[in-house]
């Protein structure tokens, strides 16, 4: 094994194995925002191990979040190619949450609302007291007019963390929707209501300091 070599203030271990390497030289394509050469290094590693589930998720996230046009750096919002690495990943391990997440997210994106439901539904089943799914099937829901599951969604929401006030916010707006004006204003009131105090409170903290 070769020493570890010192770069930009990291200690970096370089290994002899192939794919390693790539991965190695994958960092360091990051580190500089070579993202293009990044996508190839992954590329070649998936190539050597195709079933580590870290490139696939590696290169998924470069998909959805990288191009290069004349050296800037843009949103690549590639769903489709993002999708079908997340596949091969849940392939691998059905029950991985945060992959789960990710997936939905590219079929929210995509507008394939039941199949963000569905994932976000998979991720319930395994942490029930998740709100980021919780939140984002409430929103799937919403953009199928299913605005009772919505508001069931966001008022599991509101019992796990009574501060937030975007689930108030939320089911206020399915209740209007569903011309339930009172308890939509009441959802309105409690939301500016809590914005306020976590002002208050960040300001507090700040003349504190």
């Amino acid at each position: 094994m070769m020493k570890p070599i010192q770069f930009i203030g990291t200690i970096v271990d370089v290994r002899i194995e192939i794919w390693e390497s790539n991965l190695f030289l994958f960092n360091i394509s990051l580190i500089f925002n070579r993202l293009d050469l990044a996508l190839y290094d992954i590329n070649k590693a998936i190539e050597f191990d195709r079933e580590n589930t870290i490139f696939y998720d590696n290169r998924a996230y470069l998909y959805l979040f990288y191009e290069i046009d004349r050296y800037v750096w843009r949103k690549l919002e590639k769903y489709n190619k993002a999708l079908e690495d997340y596949n091969i990943i849940i392939g691998f391990n059905p029950e991985n949450v945060k992959v789960l997440i990710n997936r939905a997210f590219c079929y929210a994106k995509m507008e394939i609302y039941d199949e963000a439901v569905n994932d976000y539904s998979r991720v319930l089943d395994i942490e029930p007291a998740n709100t980021h799914a919780l939140y984002n099937r409430a929103i799937s829901y919403d953009k199928i007019s299913k605005l009772n599951e919505a508001i069931v969604d966001f008022s599991k929401i509101i019992e796990i963390e009574p501060m937030n006030a975007n689930a108030y916010l939320n089911r206020g707006c399915c209740y209007e929707k569903l011309q339930k004006v009172e308890l939509a204003y009441k959802d309105y009131e409690a939301s500016l209501l809590i914005d306020k105090i976590l002002e208050n409170m960040e300001q507090q903290k700040g003349n504190e300091k």
